[in-house]
């Protein structure tokens, strides 16, 4: 991630979960979900609900969208970053 100008730990404790990378400044997770996962939709999505409560935002991919297309995921985190900030911007003065 060093492309998008952002540190990004990897295995982060967030509240009682790990996530597979963090970026703390942004408060952004990126979730890298292999087959085991397709068998814990339930619980994956309790978590995901669980940290987005407490203001972060979680995005997952899958192994194979990571290793098909590296630049596109990161395009995409960079996309939802952008849409991050500028949603949490506060209005321009309009007065002026």
């Amino acid at each position: 991630m060093r492309r998008l100008g952002l540190l990004v730990r990897h295995q982060r404790c967030i509240d009682k979960y790990i996530a597979d990378f963090a970026c703390l400044s942004e408060r952004v997770i990126i979730e890298v979900d292999g087959w085991s996962h397709s068998e814990s939709e339930t619980a994956d999505a309790m978590r995901q609900a669980a940290l987005e409560n407490e203001g972060w935002l979680a995005l997952r991919f899958s192994n194979q969208e990571v290793l098909r297309d590296p630049t596109a995921v990161a395009d995409d985190v960079l996309r939802h970053l952008q849409a991050r900030r500028h949603a949490n911007s506060p209005p321009e003065d309009r007065e002026g």
